[in-house]
């Protein structure tokens, strides 16, 4: 009887420990969910940090263009938290451990005229207990201070007081994610949008755009163009912060591999578009790739440069109306196109346009003071110059009368030609 109960025993424990080890094994095999699942579409960009104890520290200690974004509130506001994170969090081994092996990802979000707030999520390793961890978390941040709970449907948020930056943190952990920031707004939406099915997720793009970046450099950077002219135009004077550029749909998300050095930060990526949507950059799909022709002529001191190339510049035309149409802005284009012809007299997209080659290039040089007017140019190359060279030179002499006229004029054998038409090549 003894050793039938003993045999009952080591086959109870046998048993025991070989489903615990399945468990473990589940556990280990069964993917981790990415961090991206959890930033709300509300997102402008997202920042990825594959160490983010080294590069944080690379970016705060040596590189000179972020000491200068420091003078912008938003970057400072990331800043001061980051620090702060970074000096609480580094305090446990465990986490430095984890942070080392999982990327950061930080979002941001417009959450009015001129604010802004982050989202911080980390993906937890899948071994790990959630409850141990904000157990851990807790140890971490209360520091003596009162930490608050609250429900937020089947989940909990919590907030603590941060005195020396004199605001909230709140953080969740949902679904082996670790989500914290200083908005709980930000918070509930990360909790709503890691409650979708898969397929109902708004970042659906932004995780297949993570598959094809580096993770060979100092981090990436993921920029939603949908959203990105209402934060950029907001640093921009005088009418720059109005052009068209802030108003069009672009493309749908850029991802971006990101290197930190000294004195520069170097972005290498893609632009992604979906087919159901209408982006300025599905213009080139039907573009052959050109090569670059245009560098020779550029100026040295050069500070800003975009180059197009096409294969067939009149199909690029012809499609950029139909995009213009589809964006409901054909009308008003049409109307200025009405208006340029009536101050010429003439046929003006083709005197403008109908000798354009496959490049075409704007720039902006090395400015003195806060208007560039002088220091912006447009370049084209041409199918036919002495064309190109015609029909300039036709469409300057065929403006009317109630345009003042700049005279011609001779440098280093080239002859250069006034075209006072306002914003000629840009309402075109």
């Amino acid at each position: 009887m003894v050793k039938k109960i003993l045999f009952l025993i080591v086959i109870v424990a046998f048993g025991f420990a070989l489903w615990q080890g399945y468990n473990y094994f589940q556990k280990v095999q069964s993917p981790v969910l990415s961090s991206f699942n959890a930033i709300p579409p509300s997102a402008v960009a997202v920042f990825q940090f594959k160490n983010i104890e080294s590069t944080w520290g690379k970016m705060i200690a040596s590189n000179k263009m972020w000491s200068d974004l420091l003078h912008i509130k938003s970057f400072e506001t990331i800043n001061a938290g980051g620090d702060y994170l970074k000096k609480i969090v580094l305090k446990n081994g465990e986490f430095r451990k984890i942070l080392k092996e999982k990327p950061l990802v930080i979002s941001l979000h417009l959450s009015g005229a001129e604010t802004y707030d982050y989202l911080y999520c980390i993906s937890l390793p899948n071994t790990k207990n959630p409850t141990e961890i904000k157990t851990e978390i807790i140890s971490l941040l209360k520091e003596n201070q009162v930490l608050s709970t609250k429900n937020y449907g089947q989940d909990e948020i919590y907030s603590l007081s941060i005195a020396n930056l004199n605001s909230i943190l709140y953080f969740t952990i949902k679904n082996h994610i670790l989500i914290f920031s200083f908005s709980s707004l930000l918070i509930e939406e990360a909790i709503r949008n890691l409650n979708l099915p898969a397929a109902e997720r708004a970042n659906d793009m932004l995780a297949e755009i993570e598959k094809s970046t580096s993770i060979n450099t100092d981090g990436n950077i993921y920029v939603n163009y949908n959203l990105l002219g209402k934060l950029v135009s907001k640093y921009i004077k005088n009418a720059g912060g109005s052009a068209n550029f802030f108003k069009s749909n672009f493309a749908s998300w850029g991802g971006f591999d990101l290197t930190i050095e000294a004195n520069a930060v170097g972005l290498n990526g893609f632009t992604y578009t979906k087919d159901s949507t209408n982006n300025y950059i599905d213009l080139f799909k039907t573009q052959q790739p050109q090569e670059v022709q245009i560098t020779p002529i550029v100026p040295s001191n050069t500070s800003y440069l975009l180059h197009y190339g096409y294969s067939d510049f009149q199909l690029f035309l012809k499609n950029y109306r139909e995009f213009l149409d589809r964006d409901n802005s054909l009308f008003s284009y049409q109307k200025n196109i009405i208006e340029l012809e009536q101050d010429c007299g003439c046929d003006i997209q083709n005197s403008a346009l109908g000798w354009v080659g496959n490049e075409s290039a704007v720039l902006i040089t090395e400015a003195t003071d806060e208007n560039i007017i002088e220091n912006k140019f447009i370049l084209f190359s041409a199918e036919e110059i002495e064309k190109a060279l015609e029909q300039l030179a036709e469409l300057s002499l065929q403006i009317k009368d109630t345009v003042p006229i700049p005279s011609r004029e001779e440098y280093k054998n080239y002859s250069i030609y006034g075209l006072p038409l306002h914003n000629l090549y840009e309402e075109l």
